[in-house]
């Protein structure tokens, strides 16, 4: 029994992580406390599979004075649990409270193109491990490309325009940081973002990099035959940032007890959410009529959701990360767990196949209410 013994003490030990004492608005904030909540969870984990592989043991001895004493010890280890997850519970409530205020700005703000490459450049490693399993040759982003000032003051036009846009649509407090900490826009190599749709599986126009007030557009945006999507590309970027604000790249939710559930970011669900109010931002704003659909499968995912809990809850979730609400119409309609079973697909095409059936089950025809979706895209 002491292995078991001396992996309870080294798993306790791996939960040595701080929280931050002081909330002070971070991306690095949230990450280090939710390092804790994970680190804690899986310790938690270790415990509970401690106890039960004694527990296996413990049925093998037959000496019945041993079996009462390894018996009292573990009853002491799952006491020890409990107290562990009542601390976790407070973690997480408390992770969820403070995702809840959003982020003042980002961690890192810069003001020019130039020192937005030059901190590209410096992620440059992070990315090359992605690319290197893909078997793709790494281009450099922070490698500039020739633009004239002429055509660098023509894409500002655009990307003005689609920050205005997406200005109006803002909550109060989100959109007060917005203006307070500006997007800058990078114009990066276009074989980059042709490596990263290839990494990704999609088609990539646009990235906004987490943790910073910068979206880096492709060189190819110059191109005057290219304005049917620039600035809807602009207005889906400016959103991700928004959202970030506000807090809504971490999503979680409250559940039937009130205890905090957090899943952190779902990157094919924000993604829909975000494509979704940018194809309807567009449409409000623009005479040129619909723009091509970005993540066709997770943003029609995203509108059958909307038409089951409103424009408003939707909107107010997305930039909040607060699923509550969501979860809670969703689960009226369609039935006890349907949310959680959405939420826990790996891929946008899995969730938008569950939530057809769900819709169908309860009545409803999903193929009519897709045609909705076209009509509000002027399609």
């Amino acid at each position: 029994m002491g292995g078991e013994d001396q992996k309870m003490k080294e798993t306790e030990a791996a939960a040595a992580p701080k929280p931050v004492e002081k909330w002070p608005g971070t991306k690095k904030a949230l990450d280090d406390t939710l390092k804790v909540v994970q680190s804690l969870s899986r310790a938690i984990r270790s415990l509970e599979d401690a106890i039960k592989l004694g527990r296996v043991s413990l049925s093998k001895v037959k000496e019945p004075k041993n079996r009462k004493l390894f018996e009292a010890h573990f009853k002491e280890m799952e006491k020890g649990v409990e107290i562990k997850k009542k601390e976790l519970a407070g973690l997480r409530d408390r992770y969820f409270l403070e995702a809840a205020k959003g982020l003042e700005k980002p961690d890192k703000i810069f003001r020019t193109h130039e020192d937005a490459a030059k901190f590209v450049e410096s992620r440059r490693k992070e990315f090359e491990g992605v690319v290197a399993k893909a078997g793709i040759k790494l281009y450099d982003m922070g490698k500039l490309p020739e633009i004239s000032e002429r055509d660098r003051d023509f894409l500002g036009m655009y990307v003005k325009e689609g920050s205005d846009w997406v200005k109006g649509f803002l909550p109060s407090k989100i959109r007060e940081r917005f203006e307070r900490t500006p997007l800058v826009v990078m114009i990066g190599n276009s074989k980059y973002f042709m490596q990263i749709s290839q990494v990704s599986g999609g088609v990539t126009g646009g990235i906004y990099l987490p943790g910073t007030n910068v979206i880096a557009l492709p060189d190819y945006m110059v191109s005057r035959d290219f304005s049917g999507m620039r600035t809807h590309i602009v207005v889906h970027e400016n959103l991700h940032y928004a959202a970030f604000l506000g807090g809504g790249n971490i999503f979680r939710w409250r559940d039937e007890k009130g205890a905090p559930v957090v899943r952190g970011y779902i990157s094919w669900f924000h993604e829909g959410l975000t494509e979704l109010h940018a194809q309807q931002i567009t449409y409000q704003n623009s005479s040129g009529g619909a723009a091509p659909v970005a993540y066709p499968r997770e943003t029609e995912f995203s509108f059958l959701l909307q038409t089951l809990v409103g424009k408003d809850t939707l909107k107010e979730a997305y930039f909040s990360g607060d699923l509550t609400k969501v979860r809670q119409a969703v689960d009226e309609k369609l039935g006890p767990g349907t949310f959680d079973a959405l939420i826990s697909k790996k891929r946008g095409t899995e969730a938008l196949a569950l939530l057809s059936d769900k819709i169908k089950a309860a009545g409803m025809n999903p193929d009519s209410l897709m045609e909705k979706w076209k009509i509000s895209r002027g399609v």
